[in-house]
């Protein structure tokens, strides 16, 4: 398998020169351009690739695309997406380009989820999201309103982080309920963790768990993605 790297926990300063923030802005969009083709699988019924061949029908996959699985579209869940971490600097960012994106009506279903309902809705209203998109509420020191969460969406993406500190809750909610989740995480050893902890659980209930998604992974990705593209074609 393909090694990971640890990166350094980076935050936001507004202080800094602008190289710096570019940074940030750049993995963000590598966030976005897997998301984008996520969705476009998601919303077309197709397989969500994978380099890699001979795995089930779900499974814990770090820094790289999960199992193909063919999302079935009419499974009665409320939401398509649940951006957790939405009140957050990158969840808002998210938020804002569903919404540029996708609008308040359109097919993708989505809701802003997070801790605090007023930030959300703070947030919500300053980005110009209407209130027809749903907040809900869910904390990761309470797993229950995690695992409500998860039940109600295909997809959870969160941003909620330092994940070794707040994420393992969702994961495991998600692998029990069978939802698709993806992060951005840069934490390896807690990776290795997650699918010691819930790989056998994801594979029960064909939840995809794609860590990494978007962070410096991508390029390395999609260099395999369209290399075995390639050879098929040629």
């Amino acid at each position: 398998t393909r090694p990971c790297w640890e990166m350094a926990i980076v935050k936001i300063n507004t202080t800094r020169p602008s190289p710096y923030n570019a940074t940030i802005i750049g993995r963000f969009i590598y966030f976005l351009l897997t998301f984008s083709i996520y969705y476009d699988c998601l919303a077309h019924k197709k397989a969500v690739p994978h380099p890699a061949q001979g795995r089930g029908s779900g499974s814990i996959v770090g820094a790289s695309f999960a199992a193909e699985r063919i999302i079935d579209m009419s499974d009665g869940r409320e939401f398509d997406i649940v951006v957790y971490g939405a009140s957050g600097f990158t969840g808002r960012l998210v938020a804002e380009y569903l919404h540029q994106q996708y609008g308040a009506d359109a097919d993708l279903k989505w809701a802003m989820a997070g801790r605090s309902e007023e930030k959300l809705k703070a947030v919500r209203e300053e980005i110009g999201v209407p209130e027809s998109v749903p907040l809900i509420t869910a904390d990761a020191d309470q797993p229950e309103t995690l695992e409500a969460l998860a039940k109600r969406t295909r997809v959870v993406l969160t941003t909620v982080g330092p994940y070794q500190l707040y994420g393992e809750p969702l994961v495991a909610a998600c692998a029990k309920t069978g939802t698709d989740y993806v992060d951005l995480c840069g934490e390896p050893a807690w990776m290795r963790q997650m699918i010691d902890a819930h790989g056998e659980a994801a594979k029960a209930s064909g939840a995809r768990i794609v860590f990494s998604c978007g962070f410096d992974s991508i390029p390395f990705d999609m260099g395999v993605y369209f290399l075995q593209e390639y050879a098929k074609e040629n």
